[in-house]
């Protein structure tokens, strides 16, 4: 797989805007599930907010279930993890404190991604009788 190159940026969380770059991180694999990233600045230090998508689109009925049947549960309490319902498909933040140099942001993006792709496969196998149930 070829490797993905991802610009973390400080946002301002009153502006929303993109303040500068701080840091590259590398990504190896499931690229396909990360659809944005960026870095706040919080009293404490600073947080990563990685959105996490699903990598394709989906039908209407595959929406809720998803939802339903992803295991936000598995999230241990480093990471504050949240269903995002007001995109096309479904999607999630997870966020997580970092460095603002990035030490160790690869690793922990790379093991989110991993996590996340484990969660989304288990999910889409437990739906895929349930279609009449959703319709």
């Amino acid at each position: 797989m070829e490797e993905s190159v991802v610009v973390v940026m400080l946002r301002n969380e009153e502006t929303g805007f993109l303040e500068k770059e701080l840091f590259l991180s590398n990504i190896h694999e499931n690229a396909e599930f990360l659809e944005r990233l960026y870095v706040t600045r919080g009293d404490d230090g600073f947080y990563a907010h990685a959105f996490l998508c699903v990598g394709c689109d989906v039908e209407d009925w595959q929406f809720d279930a998803l939802y339903d049947y992803y295991d936000d549960e598995a999230w241990d309490s480093a990471f504050e993890f949240r269903e995002v319902c007001d995109n096309y498909n479904p999607m999630w933040r997870v966020s997580f404190k970092c460095e603002e140099s990035g030490a160790g942001f690869d690793e922990t993006l790379k093991d989110i991604l991993a996590r996340h792709g484990e969660e989304l496969a288990s999910a889409f196998v437990a739906i895929s009788a349930k279609k009449e149930e959703y319709m």
